[in-house]
């Protein structure tokens, strides 16, 4: 296999992985906190970083392309 291809997979299901972590962690929090909303929107917050940065490919804006 590639490594190119072997690398994005690996950082690919690493952000899943976090994804599927911060979807499990907002249960708990929901439930046995007692304030539970700014932990939430935080727990929210960084999902949406990670599905911008990765899925919506915003960090190759930074990067030299192709023209």
């Amino acid at each position: 296999m590639d490594s190119e291809l072997a690398a994005r997979l690996r950082v690919g299901t690493r952000v899943l992985g976090a994804l599927l972590a911060l979807t499990v962690l907002e249960v708990p929090v929901a439930f046995r906190v007692p304030h539970p909303l700014p932990w939430l929107v935080l727990l929210n917050l960084a999902d949406a970083a990670l599905i911008v940065w990765y899925f919506m490919h915003v960090a190759d804006l930074w990067r030299p392309g192709e023209e």
